[in-house]
């Protein structure tokens, strides 16, 4: 039986529970697919949005108005969603920290002085300005996403944004979202190793379309552990899908990857690994990121940003419920060269996250 209004629920654990990964899956009944992500029902309901009729997707930010609304997370579950993910990352880190040191240092990013202190409204001393000379933005130490909207004056939207990302996806909204139709052609393999993360530069003609929008696929890159968390729990590895349509809006897929099956293009990957702050242009290795897609595309989404500096607002996320699979080796293989590239998990600020149903 299907339901016949949106469902305000919450996320009891989702850890696994989106991990089935059938691919039945997206055409389940409501309550089957609220048993398969262990979730229940909250006792208010919404109506359901009608579906859109022009060709953009439905604006992410703008939520249906609920009949009671939501309560929403307290300090404590909040409090709790961030340390789980903290402390999947400090173990992350501790695996792999006597395995391989990489520099916090940006590749490709100059260094500034920041105007403010790193509690943004102090002026810093003359000592503090010359030491940020010679920080770049990464993950620990002083250029930890702490001090990212400190460093730059363009990356002062990571400070004061009220729309970022990544987010723990705890508190959604069942309803219609538009189907995203998958685009990806085959290209030859182009790999960056750039101080942050291996990522893979697509060649153009590649693309999704969602409710008629078209966003060209630029170039997809790895995090570990997931800067997304379901439920307060983080995936070992997660890899982002960046699109870019017309009007320069930018769409991030976002896929969960799991311990489990060999990953048959991570392993075409990982054989032309290249060595920091360098890449590798292999025309004879053709690759096509589809095969990293599970095979349900049923997608949580919201309005977010960019998870790096400069942070930028106002990007169409779309984090796929069903993760994909990678062996041991290949997710220790990534971890080796990058034990924690995930930026924390932002305030919601009260934003509606919404699930496909």
């Amino acid at each position: 039986m299907r339901f016949l209004k949106t469902r305000m629920i919450y996320i009891a654990a989702l850890h696994l529970a989106l991990v089935t990964g059938q691919a039945g899956a997206a055409n389940s009944s409501d309550a089957q697919r609220l048993e398969i992500l262990g979730i229940k029902p909250a006792a208010t309901a919404e109506a359901a949005p009608e579906t859109p009729t022009s060709s953009e997707p439905a604006p992410a930010s703008t939520p249906a108005p609920p009949s009671t609304p939501m309560p929403p997370a307290t300090d404590e579950e909040t409090a709790t969603a961030e340390d789980e993910h903290k402390a999947v990352v400090k173990k992350a880190g501790d695996e792999k920290k006597e395995e391989a040191h990489i520099a916090t240092g940006a590749v490709h990013h100059e260094p500034a002085v920041p105007a403010a202190g790193h509690d943004g409204e102090h002026p810093v001393s003359k000592k503090e300005q010359d030491h940020h000379k010679e920080i770049h933005w990464g993950y620990e130490g002083s250029g930890a996403p702490h001090y990212w909207g400190n460093l730059k004056a363009e990356f002062a939207t990571c400070k004061t944004g009220r729309s970022q990302s990544p987010i723990d996806i705890s508190a959604v909204v069942i309803t219609q979202l538009p189907t995203i139709q998958i685009e990806y052609d085959d290209t030859p393999l182009d790999i960056v190793n750039n101080g942050h993360t291996i990522q893979v530069n697509y060649q153009s003609g590649s693309s999704i379309t969602v409710g008629g929008k078209r966003f060209q696929l630029l170039q997809f890159h790895f995090h570990s552990p997931s800067e997304h968390t379901i439920g307060g729990k983080a995936y070992p590895m997660a890899a982002h899908l960046v699109h870019k349509a017309d009007d320069g809006q930018l769409g991030v897929l976002g896929i969960m990857i799991k311990e489990g099956r060999s990953n048959a293009l991570l392993e075409q990957l990982w054989a032309h690994l290249p060595e920091t702050g360098s890449s590798a242009t292999v025309e004879s290795e053709w690759i096509n990121v589809s095969s990293l897609l599970p095979a349900d595309l049923t997608y949580f989404n919201y309005s977010g940003s960019l998870t790096t500096p400069p942070c930028t607002e106002g990007v169409h996320w779309m984090v796929l419920a069903a993760p994909t699979e990678a062996s041991a080796e290949q997710i220790a293989r990534f971890r080796a060269l990058y034990p924690n590239d995930a930026r924390p998990v932002q305030p919601i600020n009260g934003r509606t996250i919404r699930l496909s149903n």
